[in-house]
């Protein structure tokens, strides 16, 4: 999903100024209808209704800041992976594991996948205790 710029914003802010319509201001910002109707909902100034620019990147920002940050599959993680599922410990014990030791892990169900796309591989990345039974279709 694309997301607004800084500069489109001034532009709509700018048009809006001039009198220009919604469809308008789109086609000239280069972005459908709704993603202006949509800005304006979420960031004009509740008190008054009007649209600041400035106040709209803040208020952008401060949304990207409060997301989830996904962490990527790294190879060093995988390692780290590797060695505890080596040790029998569940993916779901992974994961906890290293969460309480302040790591950075990523999902068990994502631990699983890289067990399978390992055994596809003709790899043995199996722990033991638990072995992962094939799916029948």
């Amino acid at each position: 999903m694309k997301q607004l710029t800084e500069e489109q914003r001034y532009n709509i802010s700018a048009y809006l100024q001039s009198g220009k319509s919604r469809t308008e201001i789109a086609n000239l910002v280069g972005v459908h209808r709704s993603t202006i109707s949509r800005e304006l909902r979420r960031n004009s100034d509740k008190r008054n209704g009007i649209y600041k620019p400035d106040l709209a990147q803040a208020k952008y920002m401060s949304r990207m800041r409060s997301r989830k940050h996904f962490v990527k599959f790294t190879d060093d993680l995988k390692i780290q992976v590797d060695i505890l599922i080596k040790k029998d410990f569940s993916p779901e014990q992974v994961t906890g594991f290293m969460r309480t030791k302040g790591l950075e892990t990523v999902s068990h169900e994502t631990i699983y996948q890289y067990i399978w796309e390992d055994k596809k591989h003709g790899d043995k990345l199996l722990y033991s205790n638990h072995p992962i039974y094939p799916i029948f279709h």
